[in-house]
């Protein structure tokens, strides 16, 4: 029964808060999760628009460039007719088909990387994607002479003429305004991907923050809970709620040590109920465990703000009396406690469930002394040893002994004023 109070309330409060907290921290990483997956396909999302992009003004820029040199080599070719230039005007027209057929198909209409790019290729005003291949289908018509046969110097000419009739200024122009919109949405684009990414960042950090104060904050307050349970559990009698026998002995042996340096007088009361073994065996151990519990609280009440309380057996409990306790004090205030208990019954409820109240005593013995090289154990043995007197003397009865082997009874005493009666 005793030992299940400390379990139960664990228990208590550990299945739903448990629970809860695994939910909370599994949505949590959920949530973490799925951001971070999205800032690693925004991510990927990024470096293929900057490949796609940096791809696409290559070859448009490559376009430019070889539409400008284009009329100057058909020139040469025309002019020189050597087998020289006709192959760099073949290399030239060839980088220009192989940049056209590589954008294209990108920017066509129904697949396209950039509304401004097919308005460009294929809309009215430009329409470089007709014009392009036109003027690199007459170029060939210069570049594909066979100088063997032909002189390119008349055909060329004539080439040449026609090229500038269709001003590759204008095409160039074209270009420029596809570059120049393209790089645009390109940035554009790029910033909507860099603002997705510094959203999904913010979105991780503030799940991280509310874990840390919604999750990882109360789970440290459980275990500090959990921790300061486990300590009283351990330096706590549960059935009494004072302390244990270990933790008694470790605060009084502070005391005794500050009594040795200050050379004052302390008193150690070791304290027994009478017939305690009859009482667990007539009226069970429930009552025997609200006598116990009766007894603990008459101690509460009546011992001196200071004195040090603990349940260190069974029915056995053991008082220091600090602050300068003189032999006299010392008694006289373990006495009171005994003669409250004696006129204080303990009510319990019997079988039936009625409430009745059940008298019992206490036998007491007492060691007073002024330390010096006593230890707590030592004084408790001293003490027992008069608690056995007190026992064979008729229990219900205090009796104290000093370091000098002076003993104090009951009979000794001078007549006392009357004891308060407890509350029941």
């Amino acid at each position: 029964m005793i030992s299940s109070i400390y379990s139960n309330k664990l228990d208590s409060e550990t299945k739903s808060p448990a629970k809860a907290l695994t939910y909370a921290y599994i949505i949590a990483f959920a949530i973490i999760a799925v951001f971070s997956i999205g800032i690693h396909f925004s991510t990927n999302l990024l470096m293929q628009e900057l490949t796609e992009t940096s791809e696409v003004t290559y070859h448009m820029s490559r376009i430019r460039s070889m539409l400008q040199r284009v009329p100057y080599q058909v020139d040469d070719f025309a002019e020189h007719g050597s087998d020289v230039d006709q192959a760099r005007l073949k290399n030239t027209l060839q980088k220009i088909e192989a940049s056209r057929t590589f954008i294209v198909p990108q920017i066509q209409e129904g697949h396209s990387i950039s509304d401004e790019l097919t308005e460009v290729f294929f809309g009215t005003r430009f329409n470089l994607d007709e014009r392009l291949r036109i003027y690199v289908q007459i170029s060939r018509e210069c570049s594909n002479i066979n100088i063997q046969y032909l002189n390119p110097s008349k055909v060329c000419k004539k080439i040449g003429e026609a090229l500038g009739n269709m001003d590759a200024r204008e095409m160039i122009a074209g270009f420029d305004v596809g570059l120049d919109k393209y790089r645009q949405e390109t940035l554009a684009t790029i910033d909507f991907y860099h603002r997705m990414q510094m959203g999904g960042i913010v979105i991780i950090l503030l799940v991280l923050i509310l874990e840390a104060f919604l999750i990882f904050r109360p789970l440290i307050n459980r275990i500090h809970n959990y921790h300061t349970m486990l300590v009283e559990q351990a330096l706590q009698d549960p059935l009494t709620g004072l302390k244990n026998r270990r933790a008694f002995i470790n605060e009084s042996t502070a005391e005794v040590a500050q009594s040795k340096r200050s050379k004052a007088p302390i008193g150690m009361a070791l304290m027994d109920l009478d017939k305690f073994k009859s009482i667990n065996d007539t009226y069970g151990h429930d009552v025997g465990d609200a006598v116990i519990k009766h007894f603990a609280s008459q101690l509460k009440m009546r011992v001196r703000r200071g004195d040090i309380i603990g349940r260190i057996g069974g029915e056995e409990f053991a008082v220091t009396l600090v602050r300068s306790t003189s032999d006299q004090d010392a008694y006289n205030v373990i006495d009171r406690i005994r003669a409250a208990v004696a006129e204080s019954p303990c009510p319990y409820k019997d079988k039936n469930g009625e409430t009745k109240e059940l008298s019992y005593s206490v036998s007491v013995g007492i060691y007073s002394c002024t330390p010096d090289e006593e230890s707590v154990n030592e004084m408790l043995t001293k003490a027992d040893e008069m608690l056995y007197e007190a026992k064979e003397g008729g229990r219900n009865q205090v009796v104290l002994v000093n370091a000098e082997g002076k003993n104090i009874r009951k009979e000794d005493q001078p007549e006392q004023p009357p004891v308060p009666q407890a509350k029941a």
